[in-house]
């Protein structure tokens, strides 16, 4: 009974241990600046491989910003092309829905013998959240008329990843800035809770 317990004891230090050191791998991910208006959230870089037919001549690098008073993330990529790509929207597929947004071209330039496509897109909060739980990794197809370059994580480095900008959301979520009601509004109030008080005393 005694080697039990302490056997018990000892896996739930370690279960214990594990789940701090990945909670601070993944806070170790973000770059957080607060301030009494706003709240910024940047994901630190990270690369997804290519995934099927892709013109891309090397895995895409990319970042995330969040912050307190937006409800878009904005999502920003290199992608490496052995000449310059026209690519002016992103086809991300996950689950059974695809969704489709524009692009915005930051620059183009050579890098090397290829060139770098750098590019941005903003992913609105209800998508955001429904890739926050989606269990397997969304695909990102760059592209105009056909497809460009397609990217994909591998399932267990997504876990990873997903968990990162769950991190992230809900850093967000807790310092999110909502607008104080005006003049107007709070008069109203006043006046309502002016009422109630007097109906309750019997004036």
């Amino acid at each position: 009974m005694y080697n039990f317990r302490r056997g018990a004891v000892i896996f739930i230090m370690t279960l214990y241990a594990v789940m701090v050191c990945m909670g601070s791998t993944h806070a170790n991910n973000l770059i957080i600046k607060s301030s009494p208006d706003v709240t910024v959230v940047f994901v630190k870089p990270a690369s997804m491989p290519r995934y099927g037919e892709s013109e891309a001549k090397s895995d895409m690098s990319y970042d995330l910003t969040l912050t307190s008073r937006s409800d878009s993330i904005s999502f920003t990529a290199s992608i490496f092309t052995m000449s310059p790509a026209v690519i002016d929207s992103i086809l991300i597929a996950y689950g059974d829905s695809c969704v489709l947004f524009p692009v915005e071209k930051i620059f183009i330039e050579p890098d090397g013998s290829k060139w770098q496509n750098r590019l941005r897109f903003y992913i609105p909060k209800d998508v955001f959240n429904d890739l926050l739980y989606c269990e397997s990794p969304p695909v990102f197809r760059w592209g105009t008329h056909c497809i460009v370059a397609s990217f994909k994580h591998k399932s267990s480095k997504w876990l990873s990843v997903r968990s990162t900008l769950r991190l992230a959301s809900e850093v967000i979520e807790r310092n999110r800035v909502y607008e104080r009601p005006g003049k107007t509004v709070l008069d109203d109030i006043e006046q309502g809770a002016g009422e109630l008080f007097n109906d309750v005393l019997g004036l």
